[in-house]
C-alpha cells in the first residue's frame, strides 16, 4: 500500500459512505495533479459527484488534510531534527558579518548560527533545491506529451507565422524546425541540424533541453525543445513581435495602422486630439502628470480612505469599497445554471473555463500586483 493510500484509509468524515467517495476521489485527483477536476473524474457524472461530494457541510479542508497532518506528525517523530526549510527561510547572520567584515568565519559567523546548521542547510540545499525545478519541468513536459502535443502538429500547419523584425529570426527557425520535425517520431533532433537556443530556450528550460546520447555528444531532446519554442512564440505573439496571417488580435501589426496613415498623418494626429510635435507632447504629459500628483499629494492627508505603508518605502494602501449590488442578468444567469447543473457554482465553472481556455491570461491588472482566481 502506498503511503498516500494509507493515510486516505485514516480519513474520517462522520459517515463511511463519505469517507469511501472521497478515498475514490482523492485518489483520482492524486493521480492526475496537473489536470482539471473534469478531466481527472473522467466523466460528467464522476465530475457532478465531485462537486457535490466537496459542497457537503461536512469534507471541510481540516477534515480532509486531518490524516495527512497526523502522518506528518508521525513520520516527523521518528527523527531527532527535521529542517523545515522553505524559499522564505533565512537566517541573520548579516549583522554579525558586518560587524566584523574582517573576522574569520568559525569566529564571527558560528556563534551566532553554527557550523552544523550550516552544514545541514548546504545538505539539505544540494538534496532539495533544484528539486521545484525539476519536478516543475516534469509535471509541464508530461502534460504537453501525453495531452496537447497531439494537436501541435495540425495547428502549426493550419497558421502561417511572420515578423518584422530580425531580432526575433532566431524564434522563426525554430518553428520551422519544430514543424520539420512534428510527424517524426525521433527522440532528439539529428547532430547535423542547426537547433537555434539563444533566444528560443531560456530560464526553466536552459539546462534541461540538452542531454547526451550514447557517444556522449551534446543531443537537443525534441520534445522538452518543442515546449521552449512554444512558450517563446507565446511571448511574442503577445506583442506581436510574431504575428499570424489572417488573424485578428495576433494579425500584422502594420495593419493596426491606417494604410494612408503616412499621407494624412496630420489628419489623425487631429482625430486622436494630439500634437504631431513631440516635444510638445511629452510636455503636455507630464504638466498632465504633475497635476495629477499635485492633486493626489494635497488630498492624501485628507482622504482616510488612503494611506501609506511602510512595505516597499511607502506603498499605497486602498481601503476596499462595499460591494455593489448584484446584477440582474448574473442573477438570472445564475437561476438557469442551477437550474440545468444543481450542484455546480458558476465560480467553479468558469474556472473550469479558465483551466481549459485559459482566458485570465489576457486579463489585465493596472497595478504590479495581479491575482485573478
Amino acid at each position: 500500500m502506498s503511503a498516500r493510500a494509507a493515510e486516505l484509509t485514516r480519513i474520517d468524515l462522520g459517515d463511511q459512505r463519505l469517507n469511501r467517495r472521497a478515498r475514490q476521489m482523492l485518489e483520482k485527483l492524486g493521480d492526475k495533479p496537473t489536470v482539471s477536476i473534469p478531466s481527472a473524474c473522467g466523466g460528467w457524472g464522476e465530475t457532478r459527484g465531485a462537486y457535490r461530494l466537496f459542497d457537503h457541510p461536512e469534507v471541510t479542508a481540516e477534515a480532509v488534510l486531518a490524516p495527512h497532518v497526523a502522518c506528518t506528525e508521525e513520520r516527523l517523530r521518528a527523527h531527532p531534527r527535521v529542517l523545515c526549510i522553505q524559499d522564505t527561510t533565512e537566517l541573520d547572520y548579516t549583522t554579525a558579518a558586518l560587524a566584523q567584515p574582517d573576522g574569520v568565519v568559525c569566529e564571527v559567523v558560528f556563534p551566532v548560527v553554527s557550523e552544523q546548521t550550516l552544514h545541514d542547510l548546504v545538505k539539505e540545499w544540494k538534496a532539495t533545491g533544484p528539486t521545484y525545478r525539476v519536478t516543475l519541468r516534469t509535471i509541464i513536459r508530461n502534460s504537453y506529451r501525453g495531452h496537447y502535443r497531439r494537436m501541435v502538429p495540425t495547428l502549426l500547419a493550419a497558421l502561417e507565422f511572420h515578423s518584422n523584425n530580425e531580432r526575433h529570426q532566431p524564434v522563426m527557425e525554430a518553428l520551422d524546425l519544430v514543424k520539420r520535425f512534428a510527424t517524426t517520431k525521433v527522440h532528439t533532433f539529428p547532430a547535423d541540424e542547426t537547433v537555434p537556443l539563444d533566444g528560443v530556450v531560456r530560464g526553466l528550460w536552459r539546462d534541461a533541453v540538452i542531454e547526451k546520447d550514447a557517444a556522449g555528444r551534446e543531443r537537443v531532446n525534441r520534445v522538452t525543445y518543442e515546449i521552449a519554442v512554444l512558450e517563446a512564440l507565446r511571448e511574442r505573439l503577445r506583442c506581436k513581435e510574431i504575428w499570424v496571417v489572417g488573424a485578428n488580435r495576433y494579425g500584422n501589426p502594420d495593419d493596426d495602422l491606417p494604410t494612408d496613415f503616412e499621407v494624412n498623418r496630420e489628419v489623425y494626429y487631429q482625430a486622436l486630439q494630439l500634437p504631431m510635435d513631440a516635444e510638445r507632447f511629452i510636455t503636455e504629459v507630464q504638466a498632465e502628470m504633475d497635476e495629477a500628483l499635485t492633486t493626489f499629494d494635497a488630498g492624501l492627508k485628507k482622504n482616510r480612505f488612503v494611506r501609506l505603508n511602510d512595505k516597499g518605502g511607502g506603498w499605497i494602501t486602498l481601503t476596499p469599497l462595499d460591494a455593489q449590488p448584484e446584477l440582474p442578468n448574473l442573477t438570472a444567469l445564475k437561476a438557469e445554471l442551477n437550474v440545468t447543473w444543481p450542484m455546480t457554482s458558476l465560480l467553479d465553472m468558469v474556472k473550469e473555463a479558465d483551466l481549459r481556455l485559459n482566458f485570465t491570461e489576457v486579463l489585465r491588472s493596472p497595478t504590479s500586483y495581479l491575482a485573478l482566481l
